[in-house]
């Protein structure tokens, strides 16, 4: 199961402006893909950007970059090089679509983040800040992101430098769940929780529901995830992606504690 929410953060709702996240998803030869963007607010002059065309931009041909080229069966190094090829191809689809409306590169900006699934594996790209949470088959869990989150600076998809990929392949444990989010939200799943910036926190029972989805809210996880979503303070546009292997290799799911209003 893959389920998505994209909600307009209060900021831009003050100042009216558009949702500058994006996500998308894709279920092809036997792989699922994750893709979000959330798009640089502020232009060099510190007026909001139009970044929302950047993070449609990315997203779309990230997906479509991966759509196209995956092919069955596939090993897990070539998965990773895919991965890094679409961050390419997405890089050179924005400098290519911006030119042609004249809008300078680096005020129409956007993060990347593509989580891609491959039966029990699991291969990230980030470009910027958010990221990415996995949990095994064993329950033992994990997260992929670029840096602990501090202070707004953000590097985006133009800064090739600050691209970070990720593998997690390990057939003994294979990977179960996956959650993607933008900073919005995954800022409110872990979190820095020291003023030496050395001590991370989570919101652990927040976690363990979305990595459950599917016996959190048998009826109706997608209304459960907006409810849920909804309900976090954020500034921050706030855009999730969650992923569940409901496969026969994993069919022992426990269930978790709480509803959304509590988290």
């Amino acid at each position: 199961m893959i389920e998505t929410i994209s909600l307009q953060g209060t900021l831009h709702q003050k100042y009216d402006v558009a949702n500058q996240d994006a996500v998308r998803t894709f279920d092809t030869k036997g792989y699922q893909g994750l893709v979000l963007c959330d798009g640089v607010s502020l232009k060099s002059d510190w007026t909001f950007s139009n970044s929302e065309i950047a993070a449609k931009l990315v997203s779309q041909a990230a997906s479509m970059f991966l759509e196209e080229t995956l092919q069955e069966n596939m090993e897990t190094e070539e998965l990773e090089q895919l991965v890094r090829e679409a961050f390419v191809f997405a890089e050179h689809y924005l400098q290519e679509n911006l030119r042609k409306v004249d809008i300078p590169l680096f005020d129409c900006q956007t993060t990347l983040i593509v989580a891609l699934y491959a039966k029990g594996r699991l291969i990230g790209g980030i470009a910027g800040d958010g990221g990415i949470l996995f949990q095994c088959q064993s329950d033992r869990f994990g997260m992929m992101i670029t840096h602990l989150k501090t202070s707004s600076r953000v590097s985006p998809i133009s800064d090739q430098f600050a691209w970070n990929f990720f593998v997690m392949d390990n057939q003994q444990d294979p990977v179960r769940s996956v959650i993607a989010a933008t900073d919005g939200v995954f800022d409110q799943l872990i979190y820095v929780n020291s003023q030496d910036d050395q001590q991370i926190s989570g919101n652990k029972e927040l976690i363990d529901n979305l990595f459950h989805l599917n016996v959190t809210a048998p009826q109706n996880p997608h209304q459960w995830l907006l409810d849920c979503i909804e309900g976090l303070e954020s500034t921050d546009d706030k855009t999730i992606a969650v992923l569940i292997d409901e496969s026969e290799a994993f069919n022992q799911e426990k269930q978790p504690e709480t509803n959304p209003n509590e988290a």
